[in-house]
């Protein structure tokens, strides 16, 4: 993933938990609104969303991927045509950190991490 996609997923997720939505992709900063976005176009796995509707960027698949990921989107909420990609990774965490609370938690850890280093 480029760093420029990394540092605006962290500050994506930050949003999402309650952080500042400024200067960020109106459909991005909104998660209900993101995951609404790929339901409707029926997202697929590798597939990034080349001219966003709502800033006219490119947003790609890692950084797509990585958000989904995120610790705060329940996983009834993930678009059914993303979610084997998305909870195969999720259960592979599970499997190698005891279980998915465990895995959560990881995932929670390590943006948490990341994004006290861009302090």
């Amino acid at each position: 993933m480029l760093v420029s996609d990394w540092n605006l997923t962290n500050r994506v997720a930050a949003a999402w938990r309650g952080g500042s939505s400024a200067d960020l992709c109106p459909l991005l900063a909104d998660q209900d609104k993101f995951l609404r976005y790929c339901a409707d176009v029926d997202l697929r796995p590798g597939i990034s969303i080349w001219i966003c509707p709502e800033c006219g960027t490119e947003h790609r698949w890692a950084m797509l991927k990585t958000l989904l990921m995120d610790a705060s989107i329940p996983p009834e909420k993930v678009p059914p045509r993303l979610a084997p990609c998305v909870f195969g990774t999720f259960a592979t965490l599970a499997a190698l950190y005891g279980g998915e609370a465990e895995a959560r938690d990881l995932l929670q850890a390590r943006g948490d991490f990341h994004r006290g280093l861009d302090k």
